[in-house]
């Protein structure tokens, strides 16, 4: 029976923590001297979206005092940005500097291709990565620390969903629609952390993506720790803590079918106490996108996991949080009924392969005048950003929360060691006929 630590978390996470190793033999033990590999949450910079950096600091104090000093900390962020300057805006490369651990970015560098299973082109990963987890695994503690989170395409975003950031940034983009969860588990298939710790000092409700607006409803204060070496069970704690059943979330019940962990609350021995939460909270967004944009969904494929999703929440923080303008339209999915095409005003927004490929000429040739952007992959989060941006007029520095020198700074850094982000591209150019 596997066994999950629920802790209430107190204004000594330094102790919190170390209770929740102690109820496995202490991390020393866990660790046995090796490097230990740690993978948090940094999608992105903005609230609610990133392991609490206190949580980090009190982790790194942990190991130091227990006398492991090999550390380090690994993530590539989510496309549309660079994980250095997430790390700079989060101040996350004073605090590695502070510890003396070494931080990793998982996007810069020398890749390698894997194999996922059933799916025939190869997957790129950082040369460390495939190194460290994979030709040498038994030498290195591979340590989960993800962020306590709903997910508006995944129910939650836990530990498993946490290594969609090992992969590099253009691969995350196949089968991120429907199939998401089948995906997560064969990425859980290569790589399944030897501990994980959800980090719940808040959390985020209401998807993956709080909007500044919303900051107040959607991160709640949680104050609670969760811990094991089985992070499927870890997660079926987790969601019970939003009030959902791991029946309900595809990728868990996908990893259990498929002997990885477990996702029966029944048979996983909680040492700590569930009763205090009781709401199911919401994991979808409550969208207020301006009415001036026209939204037109395909009756099958406007994948809330992909295409739909990502692109809704975009544009909904560019106007929502910063202003941005409104006067065009969106499609997306496919089985697009054409009457919704009809009497269109203002530039297009096309995304996704069903909708590029259904109706991405037909808009072209029936609206020659309007400006057309056709993004023809799933979620390709860096041009369909890089388009919202340009269509509601709003400039990428206005968002990120780092002064422009250092910013830019960071971006030769991370073009000298090689980089593999997919950064917004405000210069996406529309096509013509």
């Amino acid at each position: 029976m596997p066994r999950v630590v629920v802790r209430d978390a107190t204004e000594n996470l330094v102790a919190d923590l170390a209770a929740v190793f102690d109820s496995f033999g202490g991390i020393r033990k866990l660790a046995s001297g090796r490097p230990i590999l740690i993978k948090p949450n940094a999608v992105n910079f903005g609230p609610g979206q990133f392991t609490a950096t206190e949580f980090l600091e009190a982790l790194f104090k942990l190991l130091r005092d227990n006398g492991l000093n090999d550390l380090y900390l690994m993530e590539a962020c989510t496309a549309g940005n660079m994980t250095r300057v997430v790390f700079l805006a989060l101040k996350w490369d004073a605090l590695c500097k502070k510890y003396g651990v070494q931080p990793v970015y998982l996007d810069e560098g020398k890749t390698r291709p894997l194999k996922l299973s059933e799916e025939t082109e190869p997957v790129r990963i950082n040369a460390f990565l495939y190194e460290r987890l994979l030709e040498r695994r038994a030498e290195n503690f591979y340590l989960s620390v993800p962020r306590l989170k709903t997910h508006s395409m995944s129910h939650v975003t836990l530990g498993v969903k946490n290594q969609q950031g090992l992969l590099m940034p253009f691969d995350r983009m196949k089968d991120h629609n429907l199939h998401l969860g089948r995906r997560l588990v064969k990425i859980l298939e290569k790589f399944r952390p030897d501990f994980t710790i959800l980090e719940g000092l808040t959390a985020t409700i209401y998807g993956h993506f709080p909007l500044l607006r919303d900051l107040e409803k959607s991160i709640i204060p949680t104050k609670v720790l969760v811990g094991g070496d089985d992070v499927v069970a870890v997660d079926t704690v987790g969601a019970r803590i939003f009030g959902y059943d791991a029946r309900e979330i595809d990728h868990l019940r996908i990893a259990a079918e498929k002997g990885l962990g477990c996702a029966d609350l029944s048979r996983i021995e909680v040492l700590g106490d569930l009763s205090r939460f009781r709401e199911r909270h919401p994991y979808l967004p409550e969208l207020q996108i301006p009415a001036s944009i026209r939204r037109i969904h395909g009756r099958q494929m406007a994948c809330i996991q992909g295409c739909r999703g990502n692109t809704e929440i975009g544009i909904d923080m560019m106007c929502g949080d910063y202003g941005g303008k409104g006067g065009w339209n969106f499609v997306c999915g496919k089985d697009i009924d054409k009457k919704e095409l009809e009497g269109l005003s203002g530039p297009i927004l096309v995304v996704g392969p069903c909708a590029a490929a259904e109706v991405g000429d037909y808009l072209k040739q029936k609206y020659p005048r309007e400006k057309i952007y056709i993004i023809p992959e799933h979620n390709d989060l860096a041009n369909m950003s890089g388009a919202v941006m340009r269509l509601t007029k709003i400039n990428y520095f206005r968002i990120v929360p780092v002064p422009f020198f250092s910013s830019g700074l960071a971006l030769v850094r991370h073009l000298l060691r090689g980089s593999h982000a997919r950064v917004a591209n405000p210069l996406l150019k529309a096509r013509s006929r």
